[in-house]
């Protein structure tokens, strides 16, 4: 065999092991960031369908409904940093990769003093709704206003009505939790935005008398299509009803943002930030729009900070449900990395502001 064909040939094995080799490396490595993603009950789906947006775009028009997507910040970029180690929001993850100190000092710290470390050092310890009066010589923390404002007020509380409920409040993505709960605990209700929804419906009936229906019926126990479930659970009330409600509120909370962007200190306690969104597209969107600005403008007014942003979208097939009735707002209360507690106390301040809009006008 001459010389030359023999070094060919053991070439063309050396490139052919290669190929295989690299090949097993890349579907071994793809592997390995879809189970880190898998782990995770909703970035599951998620992932895949960012993968399918920027592979198949006709995906994205015929197989799912894009509005159950638009609250979430997942996308490839943050599942590839999640399974390498990497949280763009805490540093020490980043310096770890760099520095064989960062990553040694991380691994034998202690949780509760781990948490100094982290841009999010605030503690939430007293949950009481009362006005708490600063200590002589306290110091406020760096960064942090504390808003003194009386959440409730009596002057505008009316007779209780329960024949005619007003208000209607459901969750299209019934079992988003808050913290301490984890993916195994997402149907505890106590720990959901179910909860916050119990809690604005009681301080509504309570303290305002306005009637409440809150449905607490799952609509996503599978994420996609979800407003399409809740969309027939709003009819069924709607029918039975005669589309007379004062507002209609799809309340939710929002995932991705750091703590200190979803925190909002009041009277001596954490509370969650709220965030209105609104669908352009919507066939009520003047008026879904109006009732949202008067909502957001009270709040903006009496609790200044407490709201972000509105999010509008001109996309999504569902227009959020919004086009069903003039009187639907979709909030989002915090986000995942906000305590129940904070969410809680959240809900109060809807309450108010919902009180003002229905009784304020009487």
């Amino acid at each position: 065999m001459p010389y030359s064909t023999k070094v060919n040939k053991e070439l063309h094995f050396k490139l052919i092991g290669y190929i295989i080799i690299s090949s097993i490396i890349v579907i071994f490595t793809i592997m390995g960031i879809l189970n880190g993603v898998m782990k995770s009950q909703v970035k599951n789906n998620m992932f895949y369908i960012q993968v399918l947006n920027y592979t198949l775009p006709v995906v994205k028009d015929l197989a799912y409904d894009e509005s159950d997507m638009a609250e979430s910040q997942m996308n490839i970029k943050t599942a590839i940093l999640d399974y390498i180690g990497m949280d763009i929001f805490n540093p020490l993850t980043i310096l770890s990769k760099e520095s064989s100190y960062f990553a040694v000092s991380r691994k034998y710290v202690k949780p509760e003093v781990k948490n100094q470390f982290s841009l999010n050092s605030f503690k939430l310890e007293d949950i009481s709704i009362f006005r708490e009066e600063k200590k002589e010589g306290e110091l406020k923390p760096e960064g942090k206003v504390d808003n003194k404002v009386d959440i409730y007020n009596p002057s505008i509380k009316k007779n209780l009505n329960e024949s005619k409920p007003e208000v209607l409040i459901y969750h299209t993505h019934t079992t988003e939790y808050y913290a301490p709960a984890t993916g195994k605990s997402a149907f505890d209700e106590n720990l959901s935005v179910v909860a916050v929804g119990r809690e604005l419906s009681k301080e509504l009936q309570q303290n305002y008398g306005i009637s409440v229906i809150h449905d607490r019926t799952i609509h996503n126990s599978a994420y996609n299509n979800s407003y399409t479930r809740s969309g027939e659970t709003l009819d069924k009330y709607l029918k039975k009803y005669n589309n007379d409600f004062k507002i209609i509120i799809d309340l939710h909370r929002d995932s991705g943002p750091a703590k200190k962007d979803v925190t909002y200190k009041i009277n001596g306690q954490d509370a969650a930030k709220l965030m209105f969104v609104l669908s352009k597209s919507s066939k009520y969107i003047k008026d879904n729009e109006a009732l949202t600005n008067n909502l957001k403008g009270f709040l903006d007014k009496e609790f200044s900070g407490l709201t972000k942003e509105t999010k509008d979208y001109n996309h999504g097939k569902g227009n959020f449900n919004q086009s069903r009735h003039p009187n639907v707002v979709l909030i989002e209360v915090g986000a995942d990395v906000n305590k129940i507690e904070e969410a809680l106390v959240s809900a109060k301040i809807i309450a108010r502001a919902v009180a003002e809009q229905i009784n304020g006008k009487r």
